[in-house]
């Protein structure tokens, strides 16, 4: 297998996000390779036709798709670089406030671990980096990049640059300031050291079918929804045999999608049905509480005013596929005029069931290939209804002459999910910054856990031990026994706490997440390095007390060992009196460290705590 130049970060899938992660990542000075697998569109290459447009929808490997409600996934992704948001429709809806805490508040699918004033601030930075804008004028000064021209071909590939893809945004940002994107490049697993706690790159496959490995610190899954889960599947080793960041079990579980409800209807007026952008000229939130539809669960996203072509993808040939021959030709002369729809988009819930797995079949590669399995519920079947009875009304309101139900099976829309984000470990694949949640975990050795307990349950009990002596009078019988066992303890765990400062500097810890602010990052390390101070300030000045005395150490009140310092009341004060004191110092150090792993307890956003437990 060759081997490339290690970089800093490896971003898999020049899409959408991960044109994004290039562009910021590289501007911070980072080295970032980008692997798409498939060919380095140029907008010249993008052409305004149904058929040729099809050179930029999904290719690869085939998925195989189970359940009531199969999967259609041919304009899920995208072939080549620029992913989907190659051929994507000139729309940026936006979750909503009501869609982050579902379960809480109406006991059904799942809570976000987010708010959408989290989400908030990074719309509105996409919308001015891509330039969303209504006004034509405003567009076409906007970066330089034309205005559109509504000519409604914007799911084949927008050949001016005006629909904003990653070619003419992100990603060209990125390749200005170094990003390297390597084309043809089809990742199969992200790879590990031995022992399971770091990435170390990732194996693809070049355009000659090739095995090369290109090592990074960092690796970003960008690719589509169902091929992230898919590569972390086969990415399963010694030390992850269920796949990377499937401690939960969860990779590939919750597959989503969208179904609409398309209405049509013919109009006697020219309604220039051609133009506009495919998604639709008019967007509308009014059906998009929980509760709209009576009888019904699911939010609904209505579109109005799409550009309609003849073939194809919502082409006039489709709007009624009852007709044939004649019948076929004269509706779409009248079509051609008058037709237009309305598409109400529906919501389905969160279901485990609906996943993605690996199959037994592999593709040319020897990767297994995905299977996607999945079902709707009955919600989405009373949703789907519902907006198709008020699509009905609304175009009867609207004067249409004809309208019809562009009723058929209940569609697959807009593939999510798979990489579930939650409040820890246990019920996600990645946490809310989005890394993932306990697979490259950064956790700690099981040596470095054993000792951390011990010493810690043994460095309590021996500073109570030790503030309780203060209490016994001195000359009191057995207080030279509690007083010998207080300084044999103290011995051992100061070896014990010699071995964990060893082990700490020859075995390199995990390093605390970037998704923590830096303040407490810092405050983090600071605490650390007293707390190692304490425990070795504290066992050496008692031990060093104990031998400016005349008593010495008798180890475990059975073995003496002679003091080999003078009898020097002086000295054994300062080193007594740095010993108690410094036992202060530790215990506040110990109370903040303790309030700190409660907060990740509670607020576990950054899986700290989890990084020092047994899994």
């Amino acid at each position: 297998m060759a081997k490339n130049e290690k970089v800093d970060v490896v971003i898999v899938g020049a899409g959408a996000s991960g044109s994004v992660y290039a562009a910021v990542l590289a501007k911070t000075g980072k080295k970032v390779v980008v692997l798409e697998q498939g060919p380095d569109w140029k907008l010249s290459d993008l052409i305004s036709s149904d058929f040729w447009g099809r050179r930029i929808k999904h290719a690869g490997a085939p998925f195989l798709l189970e359940g009531r409600h199969p999967v259609s996934y041919g304009y899920q992704s995208g072939w080549g670089v620029g992913g989907a948001a190659l051929h994507y429709f000139a729309n940026f809806p936006r979750l909503l406030p009501n869609d982050f805490k579902v379960k809480s508040e109406h006991n059904r699918g799942l809570d976000w671990p987010i708010d959408y004033k989290d989400l908030a601030p990074y719309y509105d930075k996409v919308a001015r980096d891509v330039g969303v804008s209504g006004d034509a004028k405003a567009e076409e000064i906007w970066r330089g990049r034309p205005a559109c021209i509504y000519d409604g071909w914007c799911h084949v590939g927008c050949p001016t640059g005006a629909l904003s893809n990653p070619l003419v945004t992100y990603l060209g940002d990125a390749r200005k300031v170094g990003v390297e994107v390597r084309p043809w490049s089809t990742v199969t697993r992200v790879l590990t050291n031995g022992n399971g706690t770091r990435v170390t790159g990732v194996e693809y496959y070049d355009q000659k079918k090739e095995r090369q490995f290109q090592p990074a610190r960092v690796v970003v899954l960008a690719a589509w929804s169902a091929q992230n889960p898919r590569i972390l599947l086969n990415s399963a080793n010694g030390a992850h045999r269920k796949g990377l960041a499937n401690r939960s079990g969860l990779v590939g579980k919750y597959m989503m999608t969208h179904y609409a409800s398309g209405t049509w209807g013919i109009f006697d007026e020219n309604v220039e049905n051609h133009m506009g952008t495919t998604g639709a000229q008019y967007m509308s939130y009014d059906r998009y509480g929980k509760t709209s539809h009576k009888g019904a669960f699911g939010s609904s996203f209505i579109v109005a005013g799409s550009a309609l072509k003849t073939s194809d993808l919502g082409g006039f040939a489709n709007a009624r596929l009852d007709l044939f021959g004649a019948d076929l030709h004269a509706f779409m002369k009248r079509a051609a005029r008058g037709l237009a729809r309305i598409n109400a988009f529906g919501e389905e819930m969160p279901n485990v069931e609906n996943r993605v797995e690996l199959a037994s079949d592999k593709d040319e590669f020897g990767m297994p290939l995905g299977r996607i399995v999945h079902s709707y519920d009955e919600d989405v079947a009373r949703v789907w209804n519902a907006n198709f009875e008020e699509g009905l009304r609304i175009a009867a309101a609207a004067g249409a002459k004809e309208s019809w139900s562009g009723r058929g099976n209940i569609p697959t829309i807009h593939l999510m999910g798979g990489t579930i984000m939650g409040t820890g470990a246990g019920n996600s694949v990645v946490n809310s910054s989005p890394e993932c949640a306990g697979s490259m975990e950064e956790r700690y050795t099981r040596t470095a856990m054993t000792l951390h307990w011990l010493i810690a349950l043994a460095v309590l009990g021996q500073i109570a031990f030790g503030w309780y002596l203060q209490l016994i009078p001195r000359g009191v019988p057995d207080r030279t026994v509690f007083v010998n066992f207080h300084k044999s303890t103290g011995l051992v765990i100061g070896l014990l706490i010699v071995l964990r400062l060893v082990w700490r500097l020859t075995h390199t810890p995990p390093a605390l997440p970037e998704s923590m602010p830096a303040w407490e990052r810092s405050a983090a390390r600071v605490n650390h390095v007293l707390l190692y101070a304490c425990m070795l300030i504290m066992p050496a000045a008692g031990y060093s007390a104990s031998n400016f005395s005349k008593f010495g150490v008798k180890l475990f009140n059975a073995v003496l060992l002679p003091p080999w310092g003078a009898d020097d009341r002086d000295i054994y004060a300062f080193f007594n009196g740095l010993h108690v004191g410094t036992s202060f110092v530790f215990v506040t150090l110990i109370a903040i460290h303790v309030l700190a792993a409660l907060r990740h307890l509670i607020l576990p956003r950054h899986e700290i705590l989890r990084r020092m437990l047994p899994s």
